[in-house]
């Protein structure tokens, strides 16, 4: 990306308290219990980018992109899911993990 185009992203920490619940929730496993996920909760787009060793070990996201470290440091692997992270754009908050 050239310095103009870098300038319109912000990038933010966030901890895995903020984000996990989100993540993990599910209607089948609240159900009968009155909903902590407001209607209004922000939405992220999970991408694990644990190595894949990690991930073997610990278990896998369901709804997550495996991104390894490799991938995330190669900009020609990441350029192929550019259209998907374009389709993206304004309704999702991106947050990488691992």
């Amino acid at each position: 990306l050239e310095v103009e185009e870098v300038s319109h992203y912000v990038t933010l920490s966030v901890s895995a308290v903020e984000v996990l619940p989100i993540v993990c929730w599910s209607k089948e496993s609240n159900r009968g219990e009155s909903s902590n996920r407001p209607c209004d909760a922000l939405k992220f787009y999970l991408v694990d980018s644990r190595p894949e060793d990690t991930v073997q070990e610990q278990g896998r996201f369901p709804t997550a992109l495996s991104m390894s470290p490799e991938v995330l440091l190669d900009p020609d692997r990441v350029q192929q899911y550019d259209d998907m992270f374009e389709s993206l754009r304004g309704a999702v908050h991106i947050v990488i993990m691992g």
